[in-house]
């Protein structure tokens, strides 16, 4: 059964009325639905469609969390959340591994390069939600 957890205890304040959440897939289908279905929750999304989108996304929004897939050409999800931790506008958000791998597969590596959680792409929206709530303040 696909599973969400944490992976640190990184908190993101929030001094706004609405979480800002970066959801950064090259499927365009499922990066829009999955932040569309994160609006109907409450949060002001957006979507990328790689990595390089991604960075040029926060350049002018900047998320309180990404939400970002692992397999994608260009820039992969490792590639993206490690240049994510190097700048200043971002090295402090929320970063969510979201993927079809299993934890196991890219746990150690996701680590390495600054990943705060993990959600299995297929695990209930609400178990997302909660990884995403319990990373802002």
């Amino acid at each position: 059964m696909p599973v969400c957890r944490s992976w640190s205890d990184r908190q993101v304040p929030n001094l706004e009325a609405t979480t800002r959440v970066l959801v950064v897939d090259d499927y365009a289908p499922a990066a829009e639905a999955l932040a569309t279905a994160l609006g109907y929750e409450g949060f002001d999304t957006r979507f990328a469609l790689s990595g390089v989108d991604a960075l040029g996304t926060i350049g002018i929004w900047v998320p309180h969390v990404i939400v970002l897939d692992i397999n994608m050409p260009e820039h992969d999800g490792f590639e993206t959340a490690s240049v994510m931790r190097r700048l200043t506008a971002t090295r402090h958000l929320g970063i969510i591994a979201f993927t079809a791998l299993s934890d196991v597969e890219i746990e150690t590596r996701a680590h390495l390069c600054g990943f705060d959680g993990y959600c299995q792409k297929g695990s209930p929206l609400q178990q997302l939600i909660g990884l995403i709530d319990g990373m802002v303040v």
